[in-house]
């Protein structure tokens, strides 16, 4: 009776260990977030394996090169939005 004891607390002490994993990551970035984060990495794995150049220096300096101007259009439409129109 007492191994079948042992082997539950075992089991228990497992599902514990997991459940301290995915409380951990909800903590750390949030439950609204832990979705969109898996989003995002689904979206860069597949990428990442539909084209051979999706990771290359090319096309990370393309990035770089159009998000300045992005963010300084973002910056400009701070305003408006924060002062309702």
């Amino acid at each position: 009776m007492s191994n079948h004891t042992a082997e539950r607390t075992g089991q228990g002490a497992k599902v514990k260990r997991e459940g301290s994993i995915w409380q951990g990551l909800v903590k750390t970035v949030g439950i609204e977030n832990v979705g969109l984060s898996l989003l995002l990495v689904a979206v860069f794995t597949g990428f990442s394996m539909a084209s051979p150049r999706f990771l290359s220096v090319a096309n990370f300096e393309s990035m770089a090169f159009q998000l300045p101007e992005l963010g300084l259009l973002t910056l400009a439409m701070l305003l408006p939005i924060l002062t309702g129109g």
